[in-house]
């Protein structure tokens, strides 16, 4: 199930230095079955699994990472969620992206 994405489109995806951040806050009520997230950063697909637990625990999930735009093209994130089985509810009570451009950092000898 797509959460949220986001598009930067190439006229404002300047060159330089970028922070991607996926969060997700999720509650799947299974004691048997894993959750599904899957962080999707320019068409490359990340999928992690989070193993059942309790089923009344609130589980919260974040990716960030910095990334060296070279300025062409535009910069897309996505998330989505799914079950990894069963028919349990699977709550999403909080999904976000962002792109974040970084200040330049110089270094003095």
């Amino acid at each position: 199930v797509p959460l949220c994405d986001l598009t930067v489109p190439e006229a404002d995806a300047k060159s330089g230095t970028y922070e991607i951040k996926f969060s997700v806050t999720f509650k799947h009520a299974s004691i048997t079955n894993s959750t599904l997230l899957k962080f999707i950063f320019n068409g490359v697909e990340e999928i992690y699994s989070y193993e059942a637990s309790d089923i009344e625990n609130l589980i919260p999930a974040a990716y960030i990472f910095p990334y060296e735009h070279d300025g062409i093209g535009a910069i897309t994130v996505a998330l989505e969620m799914a079950r990894g089985g069963g028919t349990a509810q699977l709550d999403c009570f909080y999904s976000n992206v962002v792109v974040e451009k970084k200040s330049t950092i110089i270094t003095i000898p």
